[in-house]
């Protein structure tokens, strides 16, 4: 009987229905498969989201940074770099320096802030709590003895 409610219901709906129905169907799936590929426990794949776990990290102190150091000025420095890479005319008579020194020492300066490094904690704190948490569960989940061997793991 449900077979032929799907069917019939499959039967009555408008195009716009079966649209949304199908762009639903392949976005899950397209979900499980980002999932799927980004949890897989292949070691190159643990270098893989060890880098995203980085970037996420350096994403994470620029936009604490931004609270004081305005967009502005860390834009000045990437049209710096713009202007030295594309713009026809010397760069050197008009700056002072390397475009990409000046950037990384800028942005070395603003992650490193005192003001930016006191949310450094709170950071670390949720990151080795959400660490320990998956060690646990992956122990009982194994019935390990030592919760080391799945810290290590995760």
């Amino acid at each position: 009987m449900t077979v032929l409610t799907s069917q019939s219901n499959t039967a009555n709906e408008t195009a716009w229905q079966k649209e949304q129905r199908l762009f639903s169907e392949l976005f899950f799936r397209l979900r499980d498969a980002f999932l799927n590929r980004l949890f897989d426990l292949r070691p190159e794949k643990a270098v893989r989201r060890m880098r995203y776990l980085t970037f996420l990290f350096l994403i994470s102190g620029f936009l604490v940074s931004l609270r004081y150091y305005r967009l502005e000025i860390w834009a000045g420095y990437i049209q710096d770099i713009l202007y030295y890479l594309f713009v026809q005319t010397p760069y050197a008579p008009i700056h002072t320096g390397d475009p990409f020194t000046n950037f990384f020492s800028f942005g070395w300066q603003a992650l490193m802030d005192p003001r930016a490094l006191q949310y450094l904690p709170i950071l670390l704190a949720s990151f080795f709590i959400a660490l320990q948490s998956a060690a646990i569960y992956l122990a009982d989940i194994f019935e390990l003895e030592d919760v080391s061997v799945a810290r290590r793991f995760v």
